[in-house]
């Protein structure tokens, strides 16, 4: 199986939005996994919340359908988060309930653990508390 790396909301963002503080180097992130040949890993909460975050800061719908085409032609494995993963996020929160988990992020950690991923394109501090790799 090829190496993987998951691609959270922050670090779509990043790829997209020149004006991010992270767009180069999730860019530069991004040419490294295809070169290297690595999956990209998200989840339907992650799209979801990231298209969702686009529209609120008024990114075009078509510049919305471009931005996920980009993705989609790098082979991007989309994880359907679903019932049982969902439950799971539900009590992984409860376990950290001293950390303010987001249920996108806590259904990445299952997701992230379920499949053996440690790497993630993302700014966001929680996946380190969780026990991931931050590559922002």
């Amino acid at each position: 199986m090829k190496k993987s790396v998951f691609l959270d909301t922050a670090g779509i963002i990043a790829l997209f939005v020149e004006q991010d503080d992270a767009h180069l180097a999730a860019v530069k992130f991004l040419k490294s996994f295809m070169q290297l040949g690595f999956m990209l890993v998200t989840t339907d909460l992650v799209l979801n919340e990231t298209v969702t975050w686009l529209r609120y800061n008024k990114v075009s719908i078509t510049d919305v359908f471009q931005c996920l085409h980009n993705l989609y032609i790098n082979d991007l494995e989309v994880i359907e988060v679903g019932r049982e993963r969902f439950s799971n996020a539900l009590i992984l929160m409860h376990k950290y309930e001293d950390h303010c988990f987001s249920m996108v992020d806590a259904s990445s950690f299952i997701v992230m653990k379920e499949f053996k991923i440690s790497d993630v394109l993302t700014k966001d501090k929680d996946f380190v508390v969780a026990g991931f790799s931050k590559l922002l």
